[in-house]
């Protein structure tokens, strides 16, 4: 707010920010095995199994070669923007959508 005068005088009355969420580091796609999703399993116990081994962190939505993609680095930068800062994006009540 501080610096609204100054933007005010070269013509601008608002100021918006765009975070582009999609250049955050992605897995690689070419990895992604459909085969290692819930969806791909039948019904029944084996469907119950994968689920919990997902949530137990022992298989990977997509398959561990397609979770690996990223590098450490990347990970981290992907984990922080989305856990500390999706929050000011979408909820933050000075941020309007069109």
């Amino acid at each position: 707010e501080r610096e609204m005068p100054k933007y005010a005088k070269m013509g601008f009355t608002e100021m918006g920010i765009f975070w582009d969420w999609a250049a955050l580091y992605q897995k690689d796609p070419a990895l992604f095995d459909s085969t290692k999703t819930p969806e791909a399993k039948p019904e029944g116990p084996e469907r119950d199994a994968f689920l919990e081994d997902l949530k137990e962190k022992r298989a990977f939505y997509g398959g561990e070669a397609y979770e690996q993609s990223r590098t450490p680095d990347q990970k981290e930068a992907f984990g922080r923007a989305l856990h500390n800062t999706m929050d000011l994006w979408y909820a933050h009540q000075g941020t309007t959508v069109y």
